[in-house]
């Protein structure tokens, strides 16, 4: 349950840094925050259910928007989004971009092959094969990953092209050779003229059929279908240019677990592709925006690693959240523990505890994470730079 906004609006605007908490820790009342370079390095917040994670993300969020930033919050229950639709300031209210998955009367379209500069579609195309690794990696091999990425590079190339279109080009003799018209890449080319082509009938069969097993749900279900069928596509690059405010509504309860990982894994790839598309930007045209992600473990894909060190350098701040470590992939755990600026943990259980007593020692022992009350935490922060030593806190903050 998200909780009315524990004090005013006067924080957001006096304060130079973003608040997170007031400190309890030997007695001292002091409220604190993080400066945005620091932010640059990621916030990783840690808690069981009910704890007061979201509160937290929407005090920080609001924070941002007050201060005229740019925003992207992945929502996978809808609550945390309809709490800060509602306490949108009437200044920032122009700059909402509301992606609400729920809504197919008026439903966003979203299309990661929109509008991809040539130059980055080799980039592009591999984070969507991860993207799709990570969401549909039952019975993944690397057959099936070969042919899959040379049919997204193929469709990149055509300039109305949707993941939609997978089907298609793996079936239809007579759309791929129209398709074939736009692609530039010779050994793309040569893969489906030399090597796809000469598969027997059979042979391409059982090739393609573990592909379309998986892409189906893209056609089959009526959420996807709708929003990623669209040759269209939200701006993801002109949300985190111009300091928007993307609310994304991606309710599990209403859309699908399925479905909302789908969305959500493919926003947060867009994003961090865009974020290494800045490159081509002078450092100070290069707009901070921080990305708010809730249940985190649901939308990494395994080149966490690379988007937790490189899109710093692009000026986008990662707030991540979710209840268990066990949740996350070995290879993702590893690069959030060894890679984020600031950790923050809510009340934990007991094997949650035991790791984070080594994260935070000699301060805290797994007992005290086991103990904390709600809105409680344990925080090592970031601060110019330097990682501070663990100390206690209070979310809910009060003038």
């Amino acid at each position: 349950m998200i909780l009315s906004l524990p004090y005013s609006v006067s924080v957001y605007e006096y304060h130079p840094f973003t608040p997170i908490a007031r400190t309890n820790w030997r007695n001292r009342d002091q409220l604190f925050g993080i400066k945005q370079l620091d932010r640059l390095q990621h916030i990783y917040c840690l808690g069981k259910t009910g704890t007061g994670k979201s509160t937290l993300l929407v005090n920080m969020a609001l924070d941002d928007i007050y201060k005229g930033n740019g925003i992207c919050v992945i929502d996978p229950h809808a609550d945390t989004v309809n709490t800060l639709i509602k306490k949108i300031p009437e200044h920032r209210k122009e700059d909402v971009v509301y992606f609400d998955a729920t809504n197919l009367d008026t439903p966003p379209t979203f299309n990661p092959l929109y509008n991809v500069p040539e130059h980055q579609r080799q980039l592009v195309a591999s984070e969507m094969v991860l993207t799709l690794k990570k969401i549909f990696h039952e019975n993944w091999g690397n057959k099936l990953e070969y042919i899959l990425r040379f049919s997204i590079l193929t469709l990149l190339d055509y300039p109305d092209a949707t993941l939609l279109d997978i089907h298609a080009l793996l079936v239809d003799k007579e759309f791929r050779s129209m398709i074939l018209k736009y692609v530039k890449n010779p050994y793309t080319h040569s893969f489906w003229a030399t090597e796809y082509n000469a598969y027997t009938p059979s042979v391409q069969a059982s090739q393609i059929m573990p592909i379309l097993n998986k892409i189906g749900i893209f056609l089959a279900n009526d959420t996807l279908r709708v929003i990623m069928g669209g040759h269209k596509s939200i701006s993801i690059e002109q949300c985190m240019n111009d300091n928007k405010i993307l609310l994304c509504n991606l309710s599990k309860g209403e859309i699908g677990e399925d479905i909302s990982t789908i969305l959500g894994s493919f926003l947060t790839t867009c994003i961090q592709t865009n974020a290494m598309r800045r490159a081509e930007k002078p450092l100070n045209e290069r707009m901070q925006f921080y990305l708010y992600i809730d249940e985190a473990h649901s939308f990494l894909s395994s080149s966490f690693a690379t988007m937790l060190s490189e899109v710093r350098k692009y000026g986008v701040g990662l707030f991540l959240t979710h209840q268990h470590l066990e949740q996350l992939e070995d290879g993702v755990r590893s690069a959030v523990l060894g890679n984020v600026g600031t950790i923050i943990c809510f009340r934990l259980g007991l094997k949650d505890a035991k790791v984070m007593e080594r994260e935070f020692y000699p301060t805290f022992n797994h007992e005290d994470f086991i103990n904390l009350p709600r809105y409680n935490i344990y925080i090592k922060l970031l601060i110019d730079g330097t990682s501070s030593k663990g100390f206690s806190a209070i979310t809910h903050l009060e003038n």
